[in-house]
């Protein structure tokens, strides 16, 4: 049980894995390179684990991967507005680069 508890308190929120999955397109016309698409999920921006720092080494290993598009999934904020510092994530997140561009919110 302390093992799991030092887990999950040390070892599995700074983790960040890169994991590139080919999903075939039905269809898809030959000669058309498909698109490369970058998911970042549970960020926890404002957590004592995940500093900007910690959310700029994210941003660089998802740039390295050239990817046309970039979505921000679920959880990327775990404590109420008014104690996560102002513009946190997006302060971390401005330097995302997709081939396609980028829109930020």
């Amino acid at each position: 049980m302390i093992a799991l508890l030092v887990w999950a308190v040390l070892v599995e929120p700074g983790r960040v894995v890169a994991r590139e999955v080919r999903v075939p397109i039905a269809r898809w016309p030959d000669g058309l390179r498909p698109p490369r698409i970058a998911a970042i999920a549970d960020v926890h921006a404002g957590a004592p684990h995940m500093t900007l720092d910690a959310i700029g080494g994210t941003v660089a290993t998802v740039n390295a991967a050239r990817p046309d598009l970039i979505v921000l999934l679920g959880e990327r904020d775990p404590r109420p507005r008014h104690e996560h510092p102002a513009g946190a994530l997006p302060r971390a997140a401005r330097d995302l680069a997709a081939d396609g561009g980028t829109m930020t919110r």
